[in-house]
């Protein structure tokens, strides 16, 4: 029983900090449909710029913040002066230059702080013990990685789901056309979004990296698994990647603390086989196969959505897997239904303040006839899923 409660309490602590790096690839990849393959070196530039603060003695809350905003404007000039300019050229651009803005970033962090584990602790006074369980001690550092995490998670859901910035967003995601076309700079949201998927993975490094080891492997080592989270949990949903996240932790710190070989099984089974038969084999741990653990649950969901090819969807642990297509939980989709109302309410509103309105469509750089043919296109998906109950995307 100690095993089991100690193990699940590892694993959501250790899932937990996968949702906080996961968490803005989710957002990036989700919104604007960018490979980041650099994500996690901004993880990397959170964690040594808390180190950095920590060298000088200032205060360790300092070091998360300023952690924080230096990977947030980092990916907000990667964004908007780098990533932008070839985002017309498609995915295979994007992946080759985030694949070589992640190199450089490590070359930089090798030169500045060398090419070995630095001593990036969390403070004494943050070093005690939060509870007992079973006469072991578990720290409150590692209830605060889960709590942070927690935290951002409930942060992200009720922007995304229950503002107006969220709104604005998930259109832009949808419609950026349309979302321009109400006087809304996308870009502006685009790179907003960017930036603040780089910031919460550098307070995730800031956090993590003083507990967790701090060295120029960490963005490769964290780089692959948060991947695997984000198409675990569905490609773009943060409700998806937070299960995601929470299973992947569990299930890895369970193999890690699984002291079974073959040659054990094989003999608690009752089969009677000589161990020199089984050699080395014989001798193999499971724990050993923690590292294969996110790859192995990857490949049972890719499975899972290709098996089920001849079923328009199927619902398994909030997921949907529609084939050919993005699966993603629908608490956080962007029905078509309440974009339309909530377009028809903006032009509602500037067709009556005709001055605003020209000054509106103006700033996007569009014609008045572009505009007013917008006007008529939203005023047509609105009339079509108020008679049928449901609108389609143009």
């Amino acid at each position: 029983m100690e095993f089991v409660v100690v193990s699940l309490l590892n694993g959501i602590v250790y899932g937990l900090l996968l949702f906080m790096v996961s968490a803005g690839l989710t957002l990036i990849f989700g919104m604007m449909g960018i490979l980041n393959m650099a994500h996690a070196s901004f993880y990397m530039i959170g964690a040594y710029t808390g180190y950095a603060v920590s060298l000088y003695h200032y205060p360790f809350v300092a070091g998360v913040l300023l952690a924080t905003l230096v990977a947030g404007a980092i990916g907000l000039i990667m964004e908007r002066y780098l990533l932008r300019t070839i985002h017309e050229y498609g995915h295979g651009h994007q992946l080759m230059f985030t694949f070589g803005f992640a190199f450089v970033v490590v070359e930089i962090v090798k030169l500045m702080f060398g090419d070995f584990t630095v001593s990036y602790r969390a403070p004494a006074a943050l070093d005690f013990s939060a509870f007992k369980i079973f006469g072991t001690e578990f720290p409150f550092y590692r209830v605060l990685i889960a709590s942070v995490s927690c935290a951002i998670f409930i942060a992200i859901y009720l922007v995304l789901a229950k503002t107006r910035i969220g709104i604005v967003v998930r259109a832009a995601e949808r419609l950026p056309t349309m979302t321009a076309a109400l006087g809304h700079d996308v870009g502006l949201v685009f790179s907003g979004v960017f930036a603040a998927g780089a910031a919460i993975a550098g307070l995730a490094g800031a956090i993590g990296g003083a507990y967790y080891p701090t060295s120029p492997d960490m963005a490769t080592d964290f780089g692959v698994i948060v991947f695997v989270v984000v198409v675990v949990g569905g490609l773009g949903s943060v409700v998806g990647s937070f299960w995601a996240s929470l299973l992947i932790g569990v299930l890895t710190s369970f193999v890690i603390g699984t002291d079974l070989s073959v040659g054990s099984i094989v003999t608690d089974l009752g089969i009677h086989i000589d161990p020199a038969k089984l050699g080395a084999f014989g001798d193999f741990n499971i724990s050993m196969l923690a590292g294969a653990v996110p790859f192995i649950l990857m490949l049972v969901v890719l499975l899972a959505v290709l098996f089920t090819a001849a079923w328009p969807s199927i619902k398994t642990f909030g997921w949907h897997f529609p084939f050919g297509t993005q699966w993603r939980p629908n608490e956080l989709n962007v029905p078509a239904r309440d974009a339309a109302e909530e377009t028809l309410r903006y032009w509602t509103t500037q067709m009556r303040r005709g001055q605003e309105y020209r000054l509106r469509y103006a700033r996007v750089g569009m014609k008045k006839e572009q505009a007013l043919e917008h006007v008529q296109i939203v005023r047509a998906r609105f009339d079509f899923f108020r008679r049928h109950g449901k609108c389609s995307t143009p």
